[in-house]
């Protein structure tokens, strides 16, 4: 796997395919307007209830969007205290 590194944002290739972006700057945005700083309960009026990890004795919690039924991607959205902290596109 190949990672270029830019200030706020990381992209992953296999081969010559991205595998992986991952946006933690003030710029992140997605397609519907949702940025880094918007509250989970934002994300959930937008994409609507889904997946949710919060690890254990944590306060950080992750929402994990299927981009397309019967897809290998993702969109996931990290939060901290309630806010977006990093926004990531993933593929298997």
């Amino acid at each position: 796997m190949t990672t270029w590194f830019y200030p706020t944002t990381k992209i992953y290739f296999v081969g010559d395919r991205v595998r992986g972006v991952v946006c933690h700057g003030q710029r992140c945005q997605t397609p519907d307007g949702l940025s880094t700083g918007d509250s989970l309960a934002h994300v959930q009026r937008v994409y609507g209830l889904t997946f949710a990890l919060t690890p254990p004795g944590t306060g950080h919690q992750q929402l994990i969007y299927p981009t397309a039924e019967g897809g290998n991607c993702s969109m996931e959205f990290d939060f901290d205290l309630g806010v977006i902290t990093k926004i990531s596109l993933g593929c298997d």
